[in-house]
């Protein structure tokens, strides 16, 4: 879930210049036949410190729990050893960068980025002119293969998906009317609503009121009063946690009580801090136990609990196993461990059962097509329960 601040391009620059003196031009890892091949290597720039490691230790636990399965069963194709290789980059753009060089460096032939676009773009730069594919970890920024290249992947279904999937969710419960509370900061704020506010009006509906916030602000008290004095049927809002505590409160505070629909970012136990102001709030999210084809999320959940000795804190482990998965099978169907090969079997993976759920990246550029999942508070247990999963009507007919 892209949760990042903004990528100042002089990052991206910098980073490719220091990989540039270390690297050199093309692709050198090379690759092999699956039959003469003993391990496949995979690196991860990971953020297990710094802003985003609530999400991607737990990430990085259900990579390492479904990699484990894979080779404890031979490995891809019942015959190639996957081999993680972790470096931790802080959450920090230009270190991802270095990380993902030092990682080519030592032979990845595939690589996993932040769990945030803008904070994986000098990692994926680097792994684009190398020709290495690169799938970012839980970020949702749509643009991300046009920032990057045809390398670049998507490992959840996109913030543009994410808007559509609010309005239409919002739709289908009879709203007419809606506020909207957004950020021009980053991608992934920015592009949910501005997705959101074109679907819902598209679909017949009126937006009554728009506010934007900062990504450091202390407080939302004045966006709340002017959301609340618009009177909207609902508020759909791209807000993450854990501003999304303090957002609202000072929303039931300024006399809003009525819905609000927000993103994969505030999924989270931190979110029933807020008490009974996280009453009637639905998020969007990427699975649920119970809802996947082949009963799939459930069976890696215990796969989870057997490697980890826990159950999965968010559902966010199981993109780890999904990533895992889409590994295993695109270097399958290729054949062969060349990357350039192996990114042209992840680009047309269709209807792949993974933890998560059914993935399709076949026809998608980059942007995997998967079911959104909506949750549903319910604050006395202090626990998201599921409503339903769906593809939003727009991303069927060719909008993603």
């Amino acid at each position: 879930m892209s949760k990042r601040f903004f990528l100042l391009i002089a990052v991206v620059a910098s980073v490719l210049g220091v990989a540039a003196c270390g690297g050199g031009d093309g692709n050198e890892t090379g690759g092999a036949d699956l039959s003469e091949a003993e391990t496949y290597k995979v690196g991860y720039a990971a953020s297990q410190t710094g802003r985003l490691a609530i999400f991607e230790e737990v990430f990085l636990e259900g990579l390492r729990a479904e990699i484990a399965a894979i080779n404890e069963e031979g490995g891809i194709d019942g015959q190639v050893t996957i081999e993680l290789d972790v470096r931790d980059c802080a959450s920090d753009p230009q270190r991802c960068g270095v990380a993902a060089q030092e990682l080519i460096d030592k032979g990845a032939q595939f690589l996993i980025s932040p769990c945030d676009v803008d904070a994986s773009l000098p990692a994926a730069q680097i792994a684009e002119r190398e020709e290495i594919p690169i799938l970012n970890s839980c970020g949702s920024g749509s643009s991300f293969r046009e920032q990057v290249g045809e390398y670049a992947f998507l490992n959840v279904y996109g913030t543009e998906a994410e808007g559509q999937a609010m309005a239409e969710f919002a739709n289908d419960q009879g709203y007419k009317t809606a506020a909207m509370m957004t950020s021009n900061d980053i991608e992934y704020t920015q592009s949910i609503i501005s997705s959101a506010d074109d679907r819902f009006t598209a679909l017949g509906n009126d937006v009554v009121e728009t506010q934007t916030f900062t990504l450091d602000a202390p407080r939302y008290t004045s966006q709340a009063t002017a959301i609340a004095s618009s009177n909207p049927d609902v508020v759909m809002t791209s807000i993450f946690l854990p501003a999304a505590v303090t957002f609202l409160q000072n929303l039931r505070s300024a006399g809003y009580k009525g819905p609000v629909i927000g993103p994969d970012g505030m999924e989270g136990e931190e979110l029933f801090s807020a008490g009974n102001a996280a009453n009637d709030v639905s998020v969007l999210t990427f699975g649920y136990p119970g809802t996947a084809p082949e009963n799939a999320t459930n069976k890696f959940y215990d796969l989870y609990e057997e490697f980890t000795g826990k159950r999965p804190p968010l559902v966010i482990a199981a993109l780890g196993g999904d990533a895992a998965v889409l590994i295993d099978e695109a270097v399958t169907d290729a054949g062969t461990t060349n990357p350039p090969e192996v990114r042209d079997a992840l680009d047309e993976i269709e209807g792949v059962i993974a933890p998560s759920g059914e993935i399709s990246y076949a026809g998608h550029e980059g942007v995997p097509a998967k079911d959104v999942v909506i949750l549903r508070t319910n604050v006395p247990k202090k626990e998201f329960e599921f409503v339903e999963r769906f593809v939003p009507e727009a991303v069927q007919e060719g909008g993603e």
